[in-house]
């Protein structure tokens, strides 16, 4: 019981220094481009994400339905999950 009462207590640390430190810009480039930036607790970040792998996959259906022709973009071009940055 202790244990787990310790590995609550720090989840819930955790939880609440990823809040003050969450963050959600973006910028308009002026080129067609909306550039994204941020920080969000993993929880809340896991929502939006699938939220926003829904919208691109009704817009997909919805691409093919008007021209099943057109090439589907790659699976880098479409994925909303984060790219690992090259760390030298």
């Amino acid at each position: 019981e202790v244990a787990e009462a310790s590995e609550a207590e720090r989840l819930e640390r955790e939880y609440e220094l990823a809040v003050r430190n969450r963050h959600f810009d973006f910028h308009h480039d002026g080129h067609g481009t909306t550039h994204l930036s941020g920080a969000l607790p993993t929880v809340d970040a896991e929502a939006l994400i699938q939220l926003v792998g829904s919208h691109a996959a009704q817009q997909k259906r919805a691409l093919e339905a008007i021209d099943p022709l057109q090439p589907i973009p790659s699976r880098s071009q479409r994925s909303i999950r984060p790219r690992t940055p090259n760390v030298p």
